[in-house]
């Protein structure tokens, strides 16, 4: 028989987080209460910490507390297991925790190690969020000859940081799926951050016994917290990570914007609200722009460095609308570097995670100057890709041209024949490195209003449009003209995110549950409108 050993990674200097492992929870330090636990499963356990004067006080802790501990590189974190399995053969279990994670049990890692073993898998894990288990919740069994193969291979430092990314990335593992009967992803458990701490404090506060009570326990108890979101919106797995369908618009939080913005611009903290409550519900992307008046600023103020690395913002570059071509190469160039500088510093970022040129024609402007800057600012690593925000099919199909594009931000909503007609909904298939984004899907509100209510100089069909749109509400079944409007957009399979924009946290939740609803099937007789309806730019 396989003998087991449950290796618990853990260390001080934490960034998010520093000096975690020592912050007491149910009167234990955090480090020790998981290795408590997780010994509860009956197997031994040994926490693998670095050998930096750093992660001296943890050591002391551990001895006080009667744990067991190794010590390896600090950033070598694969090394410290292979240290810590110097005694096991090539056939037994190794069984992977990280010492954040204080709800996990005994109960819990010896339910993931009889699914491994029914499996006849040489690694089995669990994945966030489609596991359906809270974040934290998890665990992963590996052979310990698996363990070795890993250390004598030549992994890169991210790799060897991550101890198993290199097997998951390659898709070589047993998913671990949970046996409950809801999805529970959406409630986080971890400690990573002042608010998670403060979490799990109240989640084992009051309990009698906090090395013992069961896992399932703790998280009724969290499902009933009011504070905690709901559900998760509607993601598709990309990688290792989940991609919100929905991404944030943000610029309402800038100024006000949309024909049928009632609310204004929200005030600071109603911005703060709605955006942690984005990320709170899975939003894994934000859009923004220098143009969108204190978008970025807000951005920037309202977000901790916690919130800004978990999730993914993507910026427009100024409109430069002073900038043409007759303009002196070198100020184009301080122009773009200005702008670039400025969007770091507002949002606090060093590095921006994509920055897309806001007007199509700023690519080949000045032989390509604005380009050719932002691919050098790119190489320097303070971006992390290119894409372009374009208005027209035209300008589409230019841009799936550009191999350096990877991302494409266009407007598309139900009455929207040209994407389809022009053929780019079909060649950007083709582009699977590009990422397409979808804003507008309301037609900037106009497809909420009354006929009555639609800019004069388009309202020529208003009618026919509202009472098309109202039938297939019914005939559809769906729960609005909001919910059927999202609906057919989320339904094109060629659209990867869409982007909507709120005034209120109360609309942010309403959209993020709208996601979640089925997708439509193909809708028929849609009334084919002038492009000017399609133009906002059109309408005044």
């Amino acid at each position: 028989m396989s003998a087991i050993k449950i290796i618990l990674q853990a260390r001080l200097s934490s960034s998010r987080l520093p000096g975690k492992m020592l912050m007491l929870i149910g009167g234990l330090p955090l480090c020790v209460l998981c290795a408590k636990r997780a010994a509860e499963s009956g197997h031994k356990v040994v926490v693998a910490t670095s050998e930096e004067s750093s992660d001296d006080p943890l050591c002391k802790a551990l001895e006080e507390y009667g744990v067991s501990y190794v010590r390896g590189p600090l950033d070598d974190v694969l090394k410290r297991f292979i240290v810590a399995t110097e005694e096991l053969n090539d056939d037994d279990l190794v069984v992977r925790l990280t010492g954040d994670n204080p709800v996990v049990d005994g109960d819990f890692v010896n339910e993931i190690i009889e699914h491994h073993k029914a499996s006849g898998a040489q690694y089995t894990r669990s994945l966030s969020p489609i596991d359906k288990l809270p974040y934290g919740i998890s665990a992963e069994v590996i052979e310990c000859g698996a363990l070795r193969a890993l250390d004598s291979s030549e992994v890169g430092e991210d790799d060897r940081e991550h101890v198993t990314s290199y097997l998951t990335k390659k898709g070589e593992y047993n998913l671990f799926i949970s046996k409950l009967d809801e999805d529970l992803s959406h409630l986080r458990v971890t400690v990573d951050t002042p608010e998670d701490y403060d979490r799990a404090v109240a989640l084992f506060e009051g309990q009698k016994d906090p090395i013992h009570v069961p896992w399932q326990a703790l998280i009724e108890k969290l499902k009933k917290d009011p504070q905690q979101p709901r559900f998760r919106t509607a993601y598709e797995m990309k990688g290792l990570k989940p991609q919100s369908k929905l991404a944030l618009g943000t610029v309402q939080l800038g100024l006000k914007y949309g024909v049928a913005n009632k609310d204004g611009q929200p005030d600071a903290d109603e911005a703060r609200s709605i955006l942690k409550t984005a990320l709170a519900y899975g939003v894994t992307s934000l859009d923004t722009a220098a143009a969108y008046g204190s978008s970025e600023s807000v951005l920037g103020e309202c977000l901790d460095l916690n919130d800004k690395q978990s999730v993914e913002i993507n910026t427009k570059l100024d409109p430069l609308t002073d900038i043409d071509e007759e303009t002196d190469r070198g100020e184009i160039i301080a122009a773009v570097e200005a702008g670039i500088k400025k969007s770091c510093e507002s949002l606090g970022l060093k590095k921006l995670s994509c920055v897309m040129i806001h007007r199509w024609d700023h690519y080949a402007m000045a032989d390509g100057t604005i380009w050719k800057t932002l691919q050098e600012l790119k190489d320097e690593g303070v971006i992390g890709k290119l894409g372009a925000s374009v208005q027209s099919t035209d300008e589409g199909l230019q841009a799936l041209e550009v191999d350096e594009v990877k991302f494409i931000q266009l407007p598309f909503n139900i009455l929207d024949y040209r994407w389809e007609e022009s053929g780019f909904s079909e060649k950007c298939q083709k582009r699977t490195d590009v990422h397409i984004q979808v804003r507008s899907a309301l037609l900037q509100g106009l497809l909420l209003l009354p006929a009555e209510k639609w800019p004069p100089k388009i309202n020529g069909m208003a009618q026919q449009v509202e009472a098309y749109i109202n039938d297939a509400v019914k005939s559809h079944s769906r729960k609005s003209v909001l919910d059927l409007c999202y609906a057919y957009v989320r339904s094109q399979d060629w659209i990867d995110t869409i982007v909507v924009g709120v005034e209120t946290k109360a609309q942010l939740l309403e959209n993020l549950e709208l996601f979640n609803e089925p997708l439509l099937a193909d809708l028929q007789d849609v009334p084919r409108v002038e492009e000017a309806v399609l133009n906002p730019a059109k309408w005044s």
